[in-house]
């Protein structure tokens, strides 16, 4: 009897031992990742998101002639933003800046200008003319501006069409051919900031000089600029004046070359949605950006989109709104 007793008790003694034992620890919780989302890359001539697929490139600025017979120009209105320049004469020539979309043709292709450096500077771009004068090519050379005149196997004849406004830009060939420099700011403050209330400007006329003047109209329906015979449909149009001075260079038919002056600061107009705001303009040096202001120094942003640039030479040009 005592042995079967005494089983019972240390059976029983092991189920308190058991009992009494610490709880298993519990599984420790999982940490929480949080993934971090790219940052959105905005193209540096539009101020809009870059595609998915977008893989940065340099971008080239194509100087196209702008006279009646250098007509019909091609390309152009692939560009994400266009300068209007004065040259010599009161006649205007374009530099288009090409970074979203490169057309197989740009032109006619016509000759740089020393002013085009600042212009080009801010977004380290890659020129493409059909040349230029020496004091010009100096200026770029010094400047280490990255020029492709018409010797380079971008460039064709048309031969439907008479000199000088036969020469034409394949920008796709300049792309396989130069690696160049990449953007590294956006060229204009680009922004969704909302614009105070503006003048209403349903048509923009912008006068040059006596010999050369242009209507912009504004389309409501597809929320562009339109201009009678020009294929680039800006959604903003940004108009600066600027000071020129005499480089001392003679086009062939002896008239003196301007050099329009890009640093510094002016006055002008900037036309979005239908409505023209009054804007003071800055560039600090010629690689800066332009930047725009009011009339309080208060910074304004230019709304994302393809921009048409024009540049008027204070005290002759002209802006007139209906």
């Amino acid at each position: 009897m005592i042995k079967p007793r005494l089983a019972i008790v240390l059976a029983a003694g092991v189920v308190v031992a058991a009992c009494s034992s610490p709880p298993p620890p519990a599984p420790s919780a999982s940490p929480t990742v949080t993934a971090t989302p790219e940052p959105e890359v905005l193209l540096a001539m539009t101020g809009q998101p870059a595609p998915d697929s977008w893989k940065p490139r340099p971008v080239i600025v194509v100087k196209v002639d702008n006279t009646v017979a250098g007509q019909p120009q091609i390309g152009i209105g692939q560009a994400d933003l266009v300068i209007e320049e004065p040259v010599e004469g009161g006649l205007t020539r374009l530099a288009g800046f090409f970074e979203s979309r490169l057309p197989r043709v740009v032109g006619p292709a016509r000759s740089v200008r020393i002013s085009d450096i600042g212009l080009v500077e801010p977004v380290r771009a890659t020129v493409v003319a059909s040349g230029g004068a020496p004091d010009s090519l100096a200026a770029f050379e010094r400047a280490d501006v990255t020029l492709y005149d018409e010797t380079s196997p971008a460039h064709f004849r048309d031969a439907g069409r008479v000199a000088p406004y036969n020469l034409f830009v394949n920008p796709r060939e300049i792309d396989r051919m130069d690696k160049g420099r990449l953007p590294q700011q956006s060229y204009l403050s680009f922004g969704d900031s909302e614009l105070p209330k503006g003048q209403p400007a349903k048509d923009v006329t912008i006068t040059f000089s006596p010999s050369r003047s242009e209507t912009w109209q504004w389309d409501r329906k597809s929320g562009h600029w339109q201009l009678d015979g020009q294929k680039f449909r800006p959604d903003n149009i940004l108009v600066m004046d600027v000071t020129t001075r005499d480089t001392g260079e003679r086009d062939a038919a002896g008239s003196p070359i301007p050099e329009v002056i890009s640093t510094g600061g002016g006055r002008g107009y900037l036309m979005a949605s239908g409505e023209a705001h009054k804007i003071n303009w800055s560039k600090v040096s010629t690689k800066a950006p332009f930047e725009l202001a009011d009339a309080r120094g208060r910074e304004v942003e230019v709304p994302p989109g393809r921009t048409w640039v024009a540049l008027i030479v204070r005290g002759t040009g002209q802006v007139d709104f209906d």
